[in-house]
């Protein structure tokens, strides 16, 4: 893989720009969802459709959190083992974007199944996903206690020139 050199900034502003926006994907078709089911009138023909979803979704989104929680975890285990800190924050950034594409799974079925069914609680769902999220920003003080950083490397993270 080949990477151009970017300094500390750079790295995680392009991190706060992955996170926002797949933050904001979820928000935005939320919303429109939300609107176009206050605007029509479900029929009671998802009824069935809907006790299978009610069981359903909470396991997916419970599970799409704890999965990407685990996948993280694993993969800072292998990433701790590097030597370099380019190699680290390169394999880091791919981490989360596997852990906010695991968890985002689950939001997206959420919100379809919310603007099948017109149910609440499945907007609810991927509004826990979404406070995950927010919890979840990434940052140079996160990413400097996930990877176990010494104070070289914290030092040069925190040098928003370094490369």
């Amino acid at each position: 893989m080949i990477t151009n050199e970017q300094t500390s900034k750079a790295y995680f502003n392009s991190l706060k720009i992955i996170h926002t926006a797949i933050l904001s994907s979820q928000v935005i078709l939320g919303i429109i969802f939300y609107y176009l089911n206050t605007a029509s009138q479900k029929n009671s023909s998802t009824e069935s459709l809907d006790k299978i979803f009610q069981i359903m979704i909470p396991i997916i989104v419970v599970g799409g959190i704890i999965g990407s929680a685990v996948i993280l975890k694993l993969k800072l285990k292998t990433i701790k083992g590097l030597t370099e800190l380019k190699n680290k924050l390169g394999e880091y950034r791919n981490a989360l974007i596997i852990g906010y594409a695991i968890m985002e799974g689950p939001s997206l079925l959420s919100l379809v199944c919310y603007y099948l069914i017109g149910n609440i609680l499945y907007l609810a769902c991927a509004g826990l996903i979404i406070l995950v999220f927010l919890i979840n920003k990434p940052s140079k003080y996160i990413a400097a206690n996930d990877l176990d950083l010494n104070t070289n490397e914290r030092a040069l993270i925190e040098d928003p020139e370094a490369i």
